[in-house]
């Protein structure tokens, strides 16, 4: 395994645990009604996110097919 795919290994693995925790303060913000985040922008972020994952795994495949 090269250094480039550790490294994307390792960031989608971070951009995962992102996600988990903007849902999870976006349900916990929608239940306490709380005004400093919409759920809106919270689902704006979690979808970026989500892309930026798609991007490394179809990168990481990349990687492990030109092996």
């Amino acid at each position: 395994m090269t250094t480039k795919e550790e490294t994307c290994e390792k960031l989608i693995e971070s951009l995962d645990d992102a996600i988990e925790s903007l849902e999870r303060g976006r349900d916990e913000c929608t239940l306490e009604d709380w005004d400093i985040f919409s759920p809106e922008d919270l689902e704006e972020i979690i979808e970026l996110l989500r892309e930026m994952v798609t991007k490394l795994e179809l990168q990481l495949s990349s990687f492990e097919e030109s092996e």
